[in-house]
C-alpha cells in the first residue's frame, strides 16, 4: 500500500515538473528560425526587389544569403538562379570565378547539399532574363573582359537564353565547339567541355538493317539473255566506327531476251526471270558537312538466274532451272544523308548509346563472270538503288 501511495506521489510531482518546463521550451523554439526558413525569407526577398528592379538592395541580400548560409550543408541559390543574377547585376567575375572552379568533386557536394524550398525565384528571374537578353549580350561586349572571357560570359548566357526545344543541345554544341576551336588552350575549356558541351559519338559495334529499291541494268553482252530490270532488296548492317559491313540480298524482275539452253531443256524467250544478287561488302563513312556523308564500297557479289516460282508449278521442266556465275568483285559509291543521331542511355547496358538511320543514294558496279558453259554471257551490272538505314549502337562522351 505504501508503495502504491508513493508512485502515485511519484507521478503527481513529475507532472508539476513538466508543467512548468514544457511552456519554457516550448517558447524557446517559437523564437528559433532554420536556416532553411532564413533562405526561403532571403530568397523571397530577393525576388521582392528583382521585381521592383532594386539593383543595390538585390545586391546586398545576394551577398549576405552567399556569406552567412551558403555552405558545405546549404546550398541557397541554384547555379542558374546565380547565374541570371549576376548577370543582372553585372557581377561577371562571380561567374567566371565559379566556372574555372568547378570540378567533379565541387559539383558532387552540390548535388548533396540541402535544397532551397520551392519558390518562385527562378520564375521571376526568367521573365527578368527574357526581357534583358540584349542588354545583357550588349553589356558583355562593351565590358573591359578580354575577348575570350567576354565570349565565355555569351556562352553561359546562350545556354540560358535558348529555347529548351529538341534542338536545344545542337545548338549549345555548336557554339562551344565553336569557342574551343578559336581558343584551344582557353582556361575554360575543361569547364566548357565538362559542362556546356554534351556532344557524343558513336563507339565500338553498331548493328542496323536497310531496305533498299532501284534498277539493275546489265551491260550490252548480258542484256542480250537477260532483261534489266526493276530492284528490291534487304540486308543487315555490322558497323565499327565509321567502318561498316554490309551483307545484302536483291530480287530483280527480269525476263529472257534469248533462249537459254539449259541440260538439254530450252528456257524460251520471253518467259519471266527471277535474278538474285547477294552482296558482301565494306565501306567507309567520310563526313562531308555534318549531316551528308560519302562511303567509298569494295566487296563481292554473286549472280544467280532461276524462273519465278509459279512458272515452275505450272511447268516442272524449269524446276532445274538455275544459273549462276562466280563471285566477282564490287566497286561503288554511296552518299547518304543521315539524321540526327538519337542518344541515350540505356540502362540494362549501363552505358550511353544511339539509334541512327538515313536515306542513302548508292551505286555498284559488279563483273558477272559465268562458268564455260555459258561464257558468253559474261557482262557487267550496274546497280543504282536507293535504301532507308536504321540501327543502334554504342556512344561514348566527346570532350
Amino acid at each position: 500500500m505504501k508503495a502504491y501511495l508513493y508512485l502515485v506521489i511519484l507521478l503527481l510531482f513529475s507532472n508539476k515538473i513538466y508543467s512548468q518546463i514544457e511552456p519554457q521550451k516550448s517558447s524557446e523554439l517559437n523564437n528559433q528560425i532554420s536556416n532553411t526558413e532564413m533562405i526561403s525569407r532571403y530568397r523571397s526577398l530577393i525576388m521582392d526587389n528583382i521585381v521592383a528592379n532594386n539593383k543595390e538592395k538585390t545586391k546586398e541580400l545576394f551577398n549576405d544569403l552567399k556569406g552567412k548560409f551558403d555552405n558545405e550543408y546549404y546550398t541557397t541559390l541554384y547555379p542558374t538562379e546565380e547565374w541570371i543574377i549576376c548577370f543582372w547585376l553585372t557581377d561577371y567575375d562571380r561567374i567566371i570565378s565559379g566556372s574555372l572552379k568547378m570540378d567533379s568533386l565541387a559539383f558532387a557536394k552540390i548535388d548533396n547539399k540541402i535544397k532551397p524550398k520551392q519558390d518562385q525565384l527562378y520564375q521571376v528571374l526568367n521573365q527578368t532574363l527574357d526581357k534583358n537578353r540584349d542588354d545583357f549580350t550588349d553589356r558583355i561586349k562593351k565590358s573591359a573582359y578580354s575577348p575570350e572571357d567576354q565570349n565565355f560570359l555569351l556562352i553561359i548566357l546562350k545556354t540560358l537564353t535558348t529555347p529548351n526545344d529538341r534542338n536545344y543541345q545542337s545548338a549549345i554544341n555548336s557554339s562551344a565547339s565553336e569557342f574551343l576551336n578559336q581558343y584551344p588552350h582557353s582556361k575554360y575549356g575543361t569547364y566548357t567541355r565538362n559542362y556546356i558541351r554534351y556532344e557524343y559519338q558513336p563507339k565500338g559495334f553498331s548493328f542496323g538493317m536497310e531496305f533498299y529499291s532501284g534498277v539493275s541494268i546489265l551491260n550490252a553482252v548480258t542484256s542480250k539473255y537477260f532483261e534489266s530490270g526493276g530492284v528490291f532488296g534487304f540486308g543487315f548492317i555490322w558497323g565499327f566506327g565509321n567502318f561498316q559491313l554490309n551483307t545484302r540480298g536483291a530480287f530483280v524482275f527480269s525476263g529472257l531476251n534469248s533462249n537459254i539452253l539449259y541440260n538439254n531443256y530450252t528456257w524460251a524467250k520471253g518467259a519471266r526471270a527471277e535474278l538474285f544478287i547477294p552482296e558482301l561488302s565494306l565501306n567507309y563513312k567520310f563526313i562531308l558537312h555534318k549531316r551528308t556523308s560519302i562511303s567509298p564500297i569494295l566487296g563481292l557479289g554473286w549472280f544467280s538466274a532461276a524462273p519465278y516460282e509459279n512458272d515452275k508449278k505450272n511447268n516442272p521442266d524449269l524446276n532445274a532451272i538455275e544459273i549462276n556465275a562466280n563471285a566477282a568483285p564490287i566497286i561503288g559509291i554511296e552518299i547518304s544523308h543521315d539524321y540526327t543521331n538519337q542518344y541515350y542511355y540505356n540502362n540494362f547496358y549501363r552505358r550511353p548509346m544511339f539509334g541512327y538511320y538515313s536515306w542513302n543514294l548508292r551505286y555498284e558496279i559488279q563483273r558477272i563472270p559465268f562458268d564455260n558453259h555459258y561464257s558468253d554471257m559474261n557482262g557487267l551490272m550496274h546497280n543504282i538503288s536507293v535504301s532507308f538505314k536504321f540501327g543502334i549502337g554504342g556512344a561514348k562522351r566527346k570532350f
